[in-house]
């Protein structure tokens, strides 16, 4: 049985103990778990209904964090800085600490810094998995609402709030600075 709560610790509890939560982000809803339970992000696959082969984004805490989990060079790191107040998904190299399951088995990772107080809370401890909150190929829900049955039904715990863009991420490569979703 799904969880609907605005409670940020009941969320942590979940997370730390490997279930999967649905939440708001700046952009739309996501999916996500921590990104050390291997079985919880297969188990994300199957709920969007998406195949193995594309992979998911990370939410990381500040970019502090992610320099533990991702390779940057200088003129990456200052793009980051320069636009990190803005619903971007950063393409750039990982380290061992992100599965290959997370990346498709490709040496690169999406993350995100998202510049929201409840995700950020959400991400302290340790980066969740950030993937839109729909079956795959159809459109990402923009508020509770919207969300999918079936994942209201597949989720541990759905925490409530707004999403304030209401859009998807844009989605920059810093391999070669170049949008791959607008």
């Amino acid at each position: 049985m799904t969880i609907i709560t605005c409670d940020l610790n009941l969320a942590i509890k979940f997370l730390d103990e490997g279930k999967i939560i649905c939440y708001p982000t700046d952009t739309v809803y996501g999916i996500g778990c921590r990104i050390n339970f291997p079985e919880s992000i297969k188990r994300i696959f199957e709920i969007k209904k998406r195949d193995f082969i594309k992979p998911l984004s990370v939410a990381i805490h500040d970019l502090n964090k992610a320099k533990e989990f991702v390779k940057l060079d200088d003129e990456m790191e200052k793009f980051i800085k320069q636009h990190s107040d803005k619903p971007y998904t950063f393409i750039v190299p990982k380290t061992d600490k992100i599965s290959d399951i997370i990346t498709a088995n490709k040496d690169v990772v999406g993350i995100r810094i998202i510049n929201d107080e409840k995700v950020r809370v959400l991400t302290e401890k340790y980066p969740i998995i950030t993937t839109s909150a729909n079956i795959s190929s159809k459109p990402p829900a923009k508020n509770f609402e919207e969300i999918d049955e079936r994942i209201k039904n597949a989720v541990d715990l759905i925490l409530t709030g707004e999403c304030k863009y209401k859009t998807p991420s844009t989605i920059i490569d810093l391999g070669n600075f170049k949008i791959i979703r607008e």
